[in-house]
C-alpha cells in the first residue's frame, strides 16, 4: 500500500463503495459487504484525512452496512456498524435511528428511546425518527403497565377490594 499515493488510496476506496452501493441496488448484500470492507481497508491506509474524504467514507460504508445487517435482521451488527459512524459524527441522524430500530427489535425501549430523542434534537422534522420515538414511548408505558399489573398480583392488590371499601 505503501506504493500508492494518498489520493490513489482514497480513490480506490471511493472505487470499492461505489461498487458496493450498485451491489446494494441489486439486493446482493454479502457481496456489497465483501466491497464495502474492501473500501474500508483502502481508506484505513490514507494518512490523515484527506480533505475529509476519509471521515466521509468511513460514515457512508459503515452507514450502508449497518442498514444491510437491518435488512437482514442481524440487529447487533446494525448497532456495531451504526456505531462506528457515531465514532466519526455522534450527530449522524441515520445511524442514531438506525441504532434506535435495532434496538427496539431487540426490545431495549429505553436504549432506543435516547438515541431518538438526541435524533430528534439534531433533526425535529424527522418523520422517521418521530414514528420511532412514538413506537418506542408506547412500548415503555405498555411495559410499565404490564410491571405494575404483576406486582400488585404478587404482593394481593385486588382493584376490586379496593373499590368496595
Amino acid at each position: 500500500m505503501r506504493e500508492y499515493k494518498e489520493c490513489e488510496k482514497v480513490d480506490k476506496a471511493k472505487k470499492y463503495k461505489i461498487e458496493g452501493n450498485d451491489l446494494f441496488g441489486k439486493e446482493l448484500f454479502p457481496a456489497a459487504i465483501k466491497k464495502y470492507n474492501k473500501a474500508l481497508e483502502w481508506i484505513n491506509y490514507v494518512d490523515g484525512d484527506a480533505n475529509g474524504d476519509k471521515t466521509k467514507v468511513h460514515i457512508d460504508v459503515n452507514n450502508n452496512i449497518s442498514l444491510i445487517w437491518m435488512r437482514r435482521g442481524y440487529y447487533e451488527n446494525v448497532i456495531r456498524y451504526a456505531e462506528k459512524v457515531l465514532s466519526f459524527d455522534e450527530e449522524n441522524v441515520k445511524a442514531l435511528s438506525r441504532c434506535a430500530a435495532a434496538k427496539i427489535k431487540q426490545n431495549k425501549y429505553i436504549d432506543a428511546r435516547i438515541d431518538l430523542k438526541k435524533a430528534k434534537s439534531i433533526d425535529p422534522n424527522n418523520g422517521y425518527v418521530k414514528k420511532l420515538l412514538h413506537v418506542a414511548t408506547a412500548r415503555i408505558k405498555k411495559e410499565k403497565a404490564q410491571q405494575k399489573q404483576q406486582y400488585q398480583a404478587m404482593f394481593g392488590y385486588r382493584p376490586e377490594k379496593a373499590k368496595k371499601t
